[in-house]
């Protein structure tokens, strides 16, 4: 069924982009029942505590994560989802658990498992904590809307295990396995409104080599919403670091060294009066940010407020929704970045209010990176290039907020497209490195697959 399903995605992918899926697809070889697999870190609730949660197919009681010469009991769940002929008819067991007294930016090594029988250990992982919260520089992976074999999310999380050394986290700004895939294929009986639930096990092994040793933070996407979201929050439990009112992972805060990220979720109600709104204005503007030790704000949801992809603009520019509800809360707490994704390509937003530029790049440096001089606006980050399709065909001329945008191998930033020769259409697929070099200056660069294409930019802050 997998390789069917690979097939009918990639039907129109290049041929060595096919190839390279396919040769993905094929290595990941069955896992024994009671073997814990699909490994990934997250933030606790608290400085010093990571989560770790791991899947195992047999149910395999008492399992534990050992580090520090402690052990810690996983909290293990299961989930049901509508029976359909390609599912699995036992439900994974998902096991959590929480690991204390890890201090800033540690190498560790842990070991998880059970001894219960049919189940096993796996040989120690080596790990390494973000940084305390405050701590500059600090460098993070930002990406949307990646998944595996579609098409190409898997190489995505290829690069960034390779550059994991560099990185102190990975932060998801929704759509992530794309299990909830979207399409009917009617030739294998799966309509629009199915989720296709072993991609979420497919996805889960690509990214382990990356998320078993460093943070990893899930938000929601609109693929995520079958069956009332109920995958993503079994797989991906989030913890909240704030106040009270968050309901991780849709709306929820955490830290990542000098970093305050603000999850928001697109996909759910942020209107006035709503609960989210309620915890976006208590977190942005009631004091939840101290900006005194965590001097970088950025925000996160699916959804694009500005992108002049073609194919949504009406729902992605001035007048949108997202804009009328939400742009005044980022203005007047002078949010630095908003990271979203939904459309799949790269695209960056200069400085903007209701349509209207407020910033242009002050200066280029050497380097050719644009700079934003203390902008009076958040600079919007589409980085919805990590993995999925990318068919955009973007409006025409360029709205003057489109400060650079790239999708299906070229850069359609100028009036005419200019793509790499040799023409490859992995030349913009990847994620972004968010790097706080302190509590004035942070730089934003594009990392793709094929190290060709790019874009990269500085925030200055006037603090």
């Amino acid at each position: 069924m997998l390789e069917e399903l690979f097939h009918h995605i990639t039907r129109a992918a290049p041929a060595d982009v096919r190839a390279d899926a396919h040769a993905h697809l094929t290595r990941l070889s069955p896992v024994p029942d009671g073997e814990p697999q699909q490994l990934h870190l997250a933030l606790g609730a608290t400085d010093n505590e990571l989560t770790l949660t791991w899947l195992t197919s047999a149910p395999c009681a008492n399992s534990t994560v050992h580090a520090f010469n402690r052990s810690w009991r996983a909290r293990t769940t299961t989930y049901d989802v509508p029976p359909r002929w390609w599912q699995p008819t036992a439900r994974p067991s998902i096991h959590s658990a929480t690991i204390r007294g890890v201090g800033p930016r540690e190498a560790f090594e842990y070991t998880v498992g059970s001894a219960s029988a049919g189940c096993s250990r796996l040989p120690p992982v080596v790990a390494r904590a973000p940084p305390a919260r405050g701590a500059l520089p600090v460098r993070v992976a930002l990406l949307a809307d990646v998944g595996s074999i579609e098409i190409l999310g898997f190489k995505t999380w290829s690069t960034l295990a390779g550059a994991i050394d560099t990185l102190d986290a990975a932060v998801h700004a929704g759509d992530v396995s794309y299990a909830g895939m979207d399409t009917a294929i009617p030739f294998l009986n799966v309509t629009k409104d199915d989720e296709f639930e072993p991609l979420w096990d497919v996805y889960g092994r690509t990214h382990a080599n990356f998320t078993s040793r460093r943070a990893y933070q899930v938000g929601i996407g609109n693929h995520e919403a079958w069956y009332n979201y109920t995958s993503v929050r079994h797989r991906y439990p989030m913890a909240h670091q704030g106040a009270a009112a968050a309901n991780p992972p849709f709306w929820w805060t955490f830290a990542l060294g000098g970093i305050h990220m603000t999850m928001l979720s697109s996909e759910h109600d942020y209107s006035a009066g709503s609960a989210q709104r309620a915890f976006a204005e208590a977190t942005l503007l009631g004091g939840g940010i101290n900006r005194s030790r965590t001097p970088w704000s950025v925000v996160a949801f699916h959804r694009p407020m500005y992108s002049s992809d073609a194919g949504a603009y009406t729902a992605h520019s001035p007048g949108c929704e997202l804009q009328v509800e939400l742009e005044a809360l980022l203005l007047a707490a002078k949010v630095d970045l908003v990271l979203t994704g939904h459309q799949h390509g790269y695209e960056r937003i200069h400085p903007v209010r209701n349509g209207t530029v407020t910033d242009m790049p002050a200066r280029t440096t050497a380097a050719g990176d644009d700079v934003y001089e203390a902008p009076r606006a958040p600079v919007h980050l589409m980085a919805g290039h990590g993995g999925a399709a990318q068919e955009e065909q973007w409006v025409a001329p360029r709205p003057v907020w489109s400060a650079r945008r790239m999708s299906q191998g070229c850069d359609h930033t100028a009036p005419q497209k200019a793509c790499g020769t040799p023409y490859r259409y992995t030349d913009t697929f990847g994620y972004v490195v968010a790097e706080a070099v302190n509590a004035t200056h942070a730089r934003f660069a594009t990392q793709v697959v094929s190290g060709r294409l790019g874009d990269a930019f500085w925030i200055v802050r006037h603090p």
